[in-house]
Formats: structure tokens, C-alpha cells, sequence
């Protein structure tokens, strides 16, 4: 039977393109680093934690304000009845005194001679006078300025929102570190999706080719119907194979797009050029003092170590005593007026010392030294978990690599196979089963080959995220 060498030769150059080049020179991938821009401008859950650490500045900016001057406008305008009195006895004081002074005056009018008396008398039953102490009409306005001058407390806490806000920032950067290693991933499962997709269509064209020209030899009944048939059901498999991959490139597009928060079908663009270039393995120890000193999550335990601290200072503080200013100034009656004999000014020095709160102050100091030892044996934990997780990533990414260097001499021994066997089968030399082996084995070699290479690059990224970088 004769066989058309024409369309091997296609999926023979595509599948050469899969091969690569070791290096140390970083990886290069200008269309990546554009989408993992994108990624770190569009990204939602990246866009909250970028809120979240606006939201700690206005914190800082908060506390930083509780050690300016105050000025506020207080009104008061009350309406009072009843309540206790006081009487003053007016009356019984000047009305014996009146009475006596109107008969000196009744009496003068009977002497005679040129004597000027008034007609006017003094009067005799003047009330007594009763005065509430709660006035049945009052207003106060005044505007005070409130000034802390010593209040330990308050720089104490803005050095504690300075270390929130930097927390915020670290958590932001540990999502971006992820993100990024997440778009990578995803990106790299879509080249795989959309490579495997080619590997399987140019097998599904030489299987076409190659029933073509057994159904021609069938005409000619130069053969059974066996070939036919063979060939055929080796078609079904691959087409509901391609089906599947056609599924996988939907899923992996639309979760790439969804980390750059586009739309979810958008097209994504793949760079012609297949080779990669992979940074050389070095030695872990080259890793791990990097994962130490780079990982945000050591900086948060720094930081959760320094809040600590400062929260211990903070209770301390509450033990000492405090002076504040305050300055009055308003008017105050009645009624409202403005007047000179209306407004007032009060000036005072506060002074505050809390002396005794029932041991409660020391109880709260001890809890916070009992926090700063548990977060110190944390941060000890947390750096061996790094340590532990780099020496995890790092096997595992030497261990890719050596799946990967087998995939390309597994593909490279198929890709010669099946030049062997196919010679032999368009010379008649060889059955149909041993065609259809080697056709196999090269598309599964070809597959593994794409999937290794990429889960390789997806390990890189993966083990940069580990590292810090």
C-alpha cells in the first residue's frame, strides 16, 4: 500500500518548533511581562488591596491628627423650671427702716417754720426677694481650642498605623507576587492547550491521508476492509480528543482573561516564536537567604513584632501623666447679646495622672511582652516553613527539568521510529499496526513534549513566587 509522505512532513516542522535552548540568561517574554502588566493594573482583587492600603494611610493620617491643635464651636441654650430657691429677706430688712423714716417725715410736716418735706413716701411692705438657682433661660456659646502638650499615648499609636499601613502594603505585595505567578500559570496552560490542539490536528490530518489511500486500495481490492475500518476508528479517537482539547483552550482562556479582568472570551495573543530560554538551576543554598530576606511574609512578622512592641510602650504610657491646653472663649447670659459685659476667656492647664487602676494597667502590660514572644517564635516558625517550602520547590523544579530533557529524547527517538516505520509501510515492509504504533507513540511524544516544556516554565514561576523574585 502506498503511502503520501507529504503531510508528515508538516506536523514533523511544527513539532520541531517545541524543541529549546537551556541558557542563563533570563527568561524573555516581552508579550508576557505586557500582560502581567495589565494584570497588575486590572486585576480586581488586586485593585481591593490596593483599597485596603489607602484605607491604612487615612488610619495614619488619623492618628498623626490626634497630636494637632483642636478647635471646635460648643453652644449651649437651656429652658429650666423649678429646682431649689433661695429667699433673701429684703423686706424684712428695709420696711422697719421705711416705716421709721415716713413718721420722721409725718413728724417734720408739724413743725412750724419754712421746712421743705417731700411728699413722697418711703414704702412700708417690701416683698421678700427669692432667687432660683437655676436660671429659667441660659445659653453658652464659645469656641475651645484643645491642644495636647505632653500625651505619650498619641505618638505611640501613629507609629502603630505606620506599621499597619505598612502590613497593608506588604499583604498588597504578596498578591502581586501570586498574581503574578498565577497569570504565568495560566498562560502557560494555554499555550499548552492551544499546541497539543495542533499536535492532534496534523495527526488527524495524516490519519485522513492515509485513509484516503486505503479506501482507494480497498476500490481496487488489493485489500481487506480491515485497513478501512483500523484507520477509521483511530480517527474517532482523535477527534473526540481534539474535542477535549477544543474544551481545555475555552476554560484556560477564559480564566487567563479573568485574571486581567477582561473579557472572558477575548482573544489572546501568542508569540510566534516557540523557543524558550530557562535560567540555569543554582545551588539551593543560592535560594534560600533570598526567600529570607525577599518574602513579605518575614516583613509582616517584622512588623507584627515592632506593633507589638509598640503596644507594650502604649500600656506603659497609660501609667504616666498627661498635660493638655485649653482656651475658651465665647459669650454667655440669658440671652444672646454681644455686649462688653458679655463674652468671657477661660485659659487652663490639664493635668491628668492615673496612679492606681487596680493592677489592671501591669495585667495589660504583661499581655502585650506575652504577645511579643509568641509573634518572635512565629516569625522562627515561619522561616523554617520558607526554608522547608524552597527546598520543596527547588527538588521539584530540578525534577521538571529532567522531565522535561526526557520528553525531548523520548520525542526525538519517536520522531526517527516513525521515519523507520513509515518508510517500511509505504514500501509494503511493514503492517498497519506497527504504523499506527509509531503514529501514536510520536503524537503522544509530541504532547508530552509541549506539556513538560511548559510544565517546566509553570515550576520556574512558581518557584520565583517561592523566592521572592
Amino acid at each position: 500500500m502506498r503511502l503520501t509522505h507529504g503531510l508528515y512532513w508538516p506536523i514533523f516542522c511544527i513539532l520541531l518548533t517545541l524543541s529549546f535552548k537551556v541558557s542563563a540568561q533570563q527568561e524573555s517574554n516581552s508579550l508576557l511581562e505586557s500582560y502581567i502588566e495589565e494584570g497588575l493594573l486590572n486585576n480586581l482583587a488586586l485593585k481591593q488591596k490596593n483599597f485596603e492600603f489607602e484605607k491604612s494611610l487615612q488610619t495614619v493620617r488619623q492618628a498623626r491628627s490626634l497630636m494637632y491643635p483642636a478647635l471646635s464651636l460648643e453652644a449651649r441654650y437651656s429652658v429650666a423650671r423649678g429646682g431649689r430657691s433661695e429667699e433673701i429677706p429684703v423686706g424684712d430688712l428695709v420696711n422697719p427702716v421705711y416705716q421709721s423714716l415716713n413718721a420722721l417725715l409725718d413728724a417734720a410736716e408739724n413743725i412750724p417754720g419754712p421746712i421743705d418735706i417731700p411728699d413722697t413716701r418711703f414704702p412700708e411692705f417690701v416683698p421678700n426677694d427669692e432667687i432660683n438657682f437655676l436660671r429659667e433661660t441660659d445659653q453658652e456659646t464659645k469656641l475651645r481650642l484643645y491642644q495636647p502638650v505632653f500625651q505619650p499615648e498619641f505618638i505611640i499609636r501613629k507609629r502603630i498605623a505606620d506599621n499597619f499601613s505598612e502590613l497593608m502594603a506588604s499583604q498588597r505585595d504578596v498578591y502581586e507576587r501570586e498574581l503574578v505567578a498565577q497569570i504565568k500559570t495560566a498562560y502557560y496552560q494555554y499555550l499548552i492547550a492551544i499546541e497539543v490542539e495542533t499536535v492532534v490536528e496534523d495527526a488527524l490530518k495524516l490519519v485522513d491521508n492515509h485513509l484516503e489511500n486505503a479506501r482507494k486500495i480497498l476500490k481496487l481490492k488489493k485489500s481487506t476492509s480491515y485497513p478501512v475500518y483500523r484507520i477509521e476508528a483511530e480517527k474517532s479517537k482523535l477527534e473526540a480528543e481534539l474535542a477535549e482539547v477544543e474544551g481545555n483552550i475555552a476554560i484556560a482562556k477564559a480564566y487567563f482573561n479573568f485574571l486581567l479582568n477582561r473579557s472572558l472570551n477575548e482573544e489572546i495573543e501568542v508569540d510566534a516564536n516557540k523557543n524558550i530560554d530557562l535560567l540555569e538551576i543554582a545551588n539551593i543554598e543560592d535560594y534560600l537567604e533570598s526567600a529570607i530576606n525577599k518574602r513579605e511574609e518575614v516583613n509582616q512578622l517584622n512588623l507584627g513584632i515592632s506593633t507589638a512592641k509598640e503596644q507594650r510602650k502604649l500600656e506603659v504610657s497609660r501609667k504616666w501623666p498627661t498635660l493638655s491646653a485649653v482656651v475658651d472663649y465665647g459669650i454667655q447670659g440669658e440671652k444672646y447679646s454681644f455686649g462688653a459685659d458679655d463674652d468671657f476667656f477661660i485659659g487652663s492647664l490639664v493635668f491628668r495622672w492615673n496612679i492606681f487602676s487596680g493592677l489592671r494597667q501591669n495585667a495589660r502590660v504583661q499581655e502585650a511582652q506575652v504577645e511579643i514572644e509568641r509573634r518572635t517564635v512565629q516569625k522562627e516558625e515561619v522561616t523554617n516553613q520558607i526554608r522547608l517550602e524552597v527546598m520543596r520547590q527547588h527538588n521539584a523544579l530540578k525534577t521538571s527539568r529532567k522531565k522535561m530533557e526526557a520528553a525531548q529524547s523520548e520525542y526525538e527517538a519517536a520522531s526517527r521510529g516513525f521515519d523507520i516505520v513509515e518508510a517500511l509501510y509505504r514500501n509494503e515492509k511493514s503492517t498497519l499496526l506497527e504504523w499506527l504504533d509509531g503514529r501514536n507513540l510520536l503524537t503522544r511524544s509530541s504532547k508530552s513534549l509541549v506539556i513538560r516544556k511548559y510544565e517546566h516554565l509553570i515550576q520556574w514561576a512558581d518557584f520565583q513566587r517561592v523566592i521572592g523574585m
